[in-house]
């Protein structure tokens, strides 16, 4: 690491019990609005949603990134050792987004946008430059979720944390282990030595 990696690390502030309690508050409400504005069962919009988390993670790696990409791509510009960007990004964080496979590209779509034909080309996008994900990415599941104007802004009104890692543990509590609300809320107040590992 870096020193301004480790100078942003140790500058950002940690993230409070409250604000842990707010993003479980948030994401039971982003899954009562699924569950009231899609044709999707409770559980099967798990993975739809977990891709659009992985995109969001991927894009926020790619642009602690970016800058390195680009002064890399840049300085081997017109020489023997030129490489594609695409090669470079991979190198440096694991994966290349081109500009329509970014997140806030598909947050400014135009209302009339086929938004789930949009994710599904950012995800056929995501596995032909990462051959090793091919056929592991949502693209379908995203047809079935219907426009209303409360699932098109759930995305784009939730600023998400920094810390991909303390998401990734409220999902897996709330989520992936199938715990209630009143349950997860429990584990997040417990004391240190009663919470699950």
């Amino acid at each position: 690491m870096d020193s301004a990696q480790s100078a942003i690390r140790i500058n950002r502030p940690a993230t409070t019990r409250d604000q842990l309690k707010q993003l479980e508050n948030d994401l039971w409400s982003a899954a009562d609005n699924l569950r009231a504005n899609s044709d999707l069962k409770a559980s099967e919009y798990s993975t739809p949603v977990l891709g659009l988390i992985f995109l969001k993670f991927a894009d926020i790696n790619y642009r602690r990134h970016e800058h390195a990409i680009q002064a890399e791509f840049d300085q081997l510009k017109g020489t023997r050792r030129e490489k594609p960007l695409a090669e470079i990004a991979i190198a440096r964080c694991g994966f290349y987004l081109p500009s329509h496979a970014r997140y806030h590209y598909l947050l400014n779509l135009p209302e009339d946008a086929d938004l789930a034909k949009a994710i599904e080309a950012v995800m056929e996008s995501i596995e032909h430059y990462k051959p090793e994900l091919n056929g592991s990415l949502p693209k379908e599941e995203y047809y079935r979720l219907t426009r209303t104007p409360e699932t098109r802004e759930l995305p784009a009104n939730y600023p998400w944390p920094g810390n991909v890692r303390e998401l990734e543990q409220a999902l897996r509590r709330i989520i992936l282990n199938g715990r209630y609300a009143q349950d997860a809320l429990s584990a997040s107040t417990a004391a240190p030595d009663q919470q699950d590992p």
